[in-house]
């Protein structure tokens, strides 16, 4: 049979948009291993700043959430139960307090290797979306080096979203390409990762949109047929998700706990809209490293996200005509893996935005290769470089500001702050060599620095405020995992007389801290601090509580006698000097009181 004579004239008919997939034979030119090596070579520099970005986060320590879950995996409280997070929560942090213990380099470093092989897939996935390499490459350093990742790697309880991320993007990876009828096993493993998703963040189950839009995007046909051929391709998965639905919809419904009051949902679509927004604003907007000062959604609609929305869709409408797999797939992405956070009304947080973001690299990847594509040419290619040069840049400068950045001798981001906090007084104690059993409390007659929920600091008290170390130490939960045996009273601005037996600890706004001692001890040391800020009053009532305690130190009454003279009450002070005189000749301070008793005399 003749092929089909060609028509003078007629255009030759335009590809499909998006890249065709190949099979492995003919991904490209060269050997397995040549591509392998293409491949390693182009994921190196996004691998190695990403670990350039985030090496400091090796040297966090254990805060926040941290110490309750800590708690839970050496026994201390009992674990909530139930199946939800079941493999980020008891069972990963079990392995690893079995493990690790309380030495907190080794969970940094697994969340680290965590953030880079979810790179590694989110390059892997960008392969089969993008269709080629370098694109696939942009889209990985968007995504290991984001201002989106600083806390989950700041923070061990972060390695929810981390292994969420991955299992999720692992299940994408692995979806079958049709007509691969050898590969249906990789069905059955992409299933397998989409539940283990599931069962590290619940949030992971509409993971299941963006893979049957990839396979969508996959297939052909007319619609009915397509349909059914990608229910049937992700059958398994679709199972997974229907499988878990069930059951936290029975949840639901039976009363069991999921979160609360605190997370309070409202379903409105102008809230929907709105906190969206907020995200995107956040997402994109690089203008302030710490957006999350507030975890809440701005009270105002945020233009800055409309903008920011806008621009990315006039970009893909000037492109082309319609959109490209990596666009859809990636759209579809971010969207249904931020959906479940959207309505909540008390929490808003940069971190929700992890395992989302990969959608949103696939996005911007594939707007720089339309742009290449439409303008092709050195100076496009030198130019989407540059861009990427700059956004790193950008991204590096912001983490490094959130991490260093201090205000009133404190780190502005909370992760870092309340790190610093516990592991400066947890030095303090231990430095005390306190045994157990024992009790402990913590004192600063000054004005205390309180830390608002804005971040900024200030002297004045309300409920807008806490002092940042007694949330460090979450109400004695700290003590108990760090040093058990050793009981928290609580904090205060004098010493309570009930509180006198146990040991006391002078404060500072960073958590360092310093024994005072206990009984009358305490009270003199105490006072010596009022005499050194001038505050004669407190130091006279600090001395004479000591005295009364049976304090018969020189430095008890020659403090008290100075809070005295402090206040002009020359007579009682002179009767003080002539005692302290005759009672201790010898001691230095002696010589200076006989000389002003002496002057006053003449």
């Amino acid at each position: 049979m003749k092929p089909a004579r060609k028509r003078s004239g007629s255009a030759p008919r335009p590809a499909a948009p998006g890249p065709r997939v190949t099979s492995p034979a003919k991904a490209g030119p060269g050997s397995r291993s040549d591509r392998a090596r293409a491949h390693a070579l182009l994921l190196a520099a996004p691998l190695l700043l990403t670990v350039w970005a985030f090496l400091p986060a090796l040297g966090m320590g254990f805060a926040g959430d941290d110490i309750t879950f800590l708690s839970r995996a050496a026994g201390l409280v009992p674990s909530p139960g139930g199946w939800t997070r079941l493999l980020s929560g008891p069972l990963a942090w079990k392995l690893q307090y079995r493990l690790f213990g309380l030495d907190a380099l080794p969970y940094n470093a697994v969340r680290l290797i965590l953030h880079l092989v979810a790179t590694t897939l989110v390059y892997r996935c960008g392969l089969r979306l993008l269709g080629g390499r370098p694109a696939a490459g942009l889209a990985a350093l968007l995504f290991g080096v984001s201002v989106v990742a600083f806390t989950p790697l700041h923070s061990a309880s972060g390695i929810g979203e981390l292994m969420a991320g991955v299992f999720a993007l692992g299940a994408l990876a692995l979806i079958p390409v049709p007509a691969r009828g050898r590969w249906r096993g990789r069905s059955w493993a992409s299933a397998a990762s989409f539940a283990l998703a599931i069962l590290s963040k619940e949030v992971a189950i509409l993971a299941i949109l963006p893979m049957l839009a990839a396979r969508w995007e996959w297939d052909g046909g007319d619609f009915r047929g397509r349909l059914g051929r990608v229910l049937l391709g992700l059958l398994p998965q679709v199972t997974v998700a229907a499988a878990f639905a069930i059951v936290l919809l029975a949840q639901a419904r039976g009363g069991a706990y999921l979160g609360g009051a605190a997370y309070g949902v409202n379903l409105s679509p102008t809230w929907l809209i709105h906190h969206l927004l907020h995200y995107v604003r956040w997402a994109f907007d690089l203008r302030d490293p710490i957006p999350d000062r507030v975890a809440a959604a701005a009270g105002s609609l945020s233009l800055i996200g409309i903008g920011i929305t806008v621009v990315i869709v006039t970009a893909i409408t000037l492109t082309a005509r319609r959109w490209r797999r990596a666009e859809a797939v990636g759209a579809v992405w971010f969207l249904a893996l931020l959906a479940l956070v959207l309505p909540l009304t008390a929490h808003s947080y940069l971190y929700y935005l992890y395992v989302p973001w990969a959608g949103a690299c696939w996005c911007m990847a594939s707007l720089a290769a339309r742009a290449q594509e439409r303008w092709p040419g050195r100076w496009t290619v030198a130019a989407l470089a540059v861009g990427a040069v700059l956004y790193a840049g950008v991204v590096l400068q912001d983490l490094d500001f959130r991490g260093r950045t201090e205000r009133n001798g404190l780190p502005i981001d909370r992760t870092v702050r309340e790190s610093l906090l516990v592991r400066n007084s947890m030095a303090g104690i231990r430095q005390a060599g306190l045994t157990a059993p024992d009790s402990i409390y913590f004192v600063n007659p000054f004005p205390r620095v309180r830390q608002t929920l804005t971040g900024d600091t200030s002297s004045a008290s309300g409920v807008s405020s806490y002092v940042p170390l007694a949330g460090a130490l979450r109400e004695g939960e700290t003590l108990r995992l760090f040093l058990p045996g050793l009981r928290q009273l609580g904090f205060a601005e004098r010493i309570p007389e009930e509180w006198e037996q146990a040991s006391a600890f002078f404060y500072d706004n960073d958590g360092t801290l310093l024994h005072l001692g206990r009984h009358a001890e305490a009270h003199r040391r105490l006072g010596g601090m009022f005499l050194e800020a001038e505050r004669w009053t407190p130091a006279e009532t600090s001395f004479r509580r000591a005295l009364a305690l049976g304090d018969t130190s020189a430095d008890a009454a020659y403090g008290f006698l100075f809070a005295i003279a402090g206040q002009d009450r020359t007579v009682e002070a002179t009767r003080l000097a002539k005692a302290f005189v005759a009672r201790w000749p010898g001691d230095g301070r002696s010589r200076f009181l006989v000389e002003g008793l002496a002057s006053e005399a003449r």
